[in-house]
C-alpha cells in the first residue's frame, strides 16, 4: 500500500503528491533492477505534471518492458500460469507460446537446416493502492504483449548422441498495458495516463541463441538433455507517446532433462509412453531481475505419442502437467503439445 499526504489544499497539489510516490511503487511493480531509494530521491512529492513526465523518462522502465517481451519471445521458460510472491499482493503473469519447426534442407551427411515460427500471448497484472486521509484507492495495471518470430537453426551431429544447435530468430510484438483507476487514484489520470497506464507500443527484436543437447533414444527408453542460452536485442517504435522509447538487451538460458519409457499401452495403432521432466532457467543480464524473479525451476510428467505412427522416434503429441517454482515465483501448467 502508498500512503500520501498531500501538501497542498487543492486538487492539482494532490495529485502531483501522489504520483510521485506511485511512480516509486510503479518502478517497484514493474520490477526494474534500479535502487528504489534513488528513485525516490529523483522523484519529489511536490513534482509538477512535467517533473513526473521527465522523472519517468530518466527511469528506465524500458528495461522491465523489454523483458516482458523477451519472456514472451523466447522458449527457455515454459507457458504457464505464474504468480510474483512478495510482500505486496501478488503480481501474476500468464504466458502461452505455440511454436513450429521443419526441416528445410540437408546441408552436409551431419548437419540439417532448420526453419521455425512461434506466435505467444504474455499478460502481467498488478495492483497499485494508494491510501489518501485514510480513503484508499487502486490502479489495477495490466501489460498486455503478443509476439511472433521466425527464424532458422542449423542442428549438427556431433558424435556420441551430441548435437549443437546455433539459430538465429526475428520477432515483432506489440505491447499496450490498461490502468483502471478507483476512489483518490482517479486524480492521478490526468497525470499518469499515457505515461506509465492506458499506452501502447510495438517492437522488434533478434536473437542469436545457442543450443547443446545429447540424446540417447531407443525403442525402451528415450532421454535427452538440453541447454540453451538466447540473447536478445529489444527496441521499441511506434509508441504512443515518445516517454516510452526504449532499447534494450536481455537474455535467458535454461537447462532440460526428460526421461520417456513405453507404458504397455496403445491409441491408434500408436504406442503410448510416460515421459517425466525438469528444468532449470531464467534471465541473465543487467535487468535480470526486472519482472521480480530470475530464475524459475520446472517438475512434471505426462503421456506422449508418436504424430506419426511410421515414424515411432519422431515428433510426439504430448499431454502434461508440471509445476513451477523459485525464489519469489510460483507457478502451473496443463497442456498438449508437439514435441520436436
Amino acid at each position: 500500500m502508498v500512503s500520501v499526504t498531500p501538501h497542498g489544499d487543492n486538487v492539482s497539489d494532490l495529485t502531483a503528491d501522489t504520483a510521485g510516490v506511485l511512480l516509486v511503487r510503479l518502478r517497484y511493480s514493474v520490477r526494474t533492477c534500479a535502487c528504489l531509494a534513488l528513485v525516490a530521491w529523483l522523484i519529489p512529492l511536490t513534482a509538477t505534471a512535467q517533473s513526473v513526465r521527465d522523472a519517468i523518462a530518466g527511469a528506465g522502465l524500458g528495461s522491465g518492458y523489454a523483458q516482458m517481451l523477451n519472456l514472451a519471445s523466447t522458449p527457455d521458460l515454459s507457458s504457464a500460469q505464474y504468480k510474483v510472491k512478495d510482500d505486496d499482493p501478488d503480481t501474476t503473469i500468464g504466458l502461452t507460446r505455440i511454436p513450429y519447426e521443419s526441416k528445410w534442407v540437408a546441408l552436409t551427411p551431419t548437419t540439417d537446416l532448420y526453419w521455425r515460427i512461434a506466435g505467444s500471448h504474455f499478460q502481467m497484472e498488478d495492483t497499485l493502492t494508494v491510501q489518501v486521509f485514510e480513503v484508499g484507492g487502486t490502479v489495477d495495471s495490466r501489460w498486455t504483449a503478443w509476439s511472433a518470430t521466425a527464424g532458422v537453426y542449423t542442428s549438427t551431429e556431433l558424435g556420441s548422441g551430441f548435437r549443437i544447435q546455433p539459430a538465429l530468430d526475428f520477432g515483432f510484438a506489440r505491447l499496450d498495458n490498461s490502468g483502471s483507476y478507483r476512489g483518490p487514484a482517479v486524480d492521478l489520470r490526468p497525470v499518469l495516463d499515457g505515461l506509465l497506464f492506458n499506452w501502447n507500443m510495438y517492437a522488434w527484436l533478434v536473437t542469436p541463441s545457442l543450443a547443446m543437447e545429447w540424446a540417447d533414444v531407443t525403442p525402451e527408453r528415450r532421454m535427452r538433455i538440453r541447454t540453451h542460452a538466447a540473447y536478445s536485442w529489444i527496441q521499441s517504435f511506434d509508441e504512443s507517446n515518445r516517454v516510452l522509447g526504449f532499447r534494450e538487451n536481455a537474455g535467458t538460458y535454461s537447462v532440460r532433462g526428460e526421461y520417456a519409457a513405453p507404458t504397455g499401452l496403445r491409441i491408434m495403432d500408436r504406442s503410448v509412453d510416460w515421459v517425466g521432466f525438469a528444468s532449470y532457467g531464467g534471465f541473465f543480464g543487467g535487468n535480470r531481475g526486472a519482472l521480480g524473479f530470475t530464475t524459475v525451476s520446472e517438475v512434471g510428467a505426462g503421456l506422449e505419442s508418436p504424430f506419426d505412427k511410421g515414424n515411432p522416434l519422431g515428433q510426439q503429441v504430448r499431454v502434461s502437467a508440471s509445476y513451477l517454482f523459485g525464489p519469489s515465483i510460483r507457478g502451473w501448467t496443463v497442456g498438449i503439445g508437439l514435441e520436436f
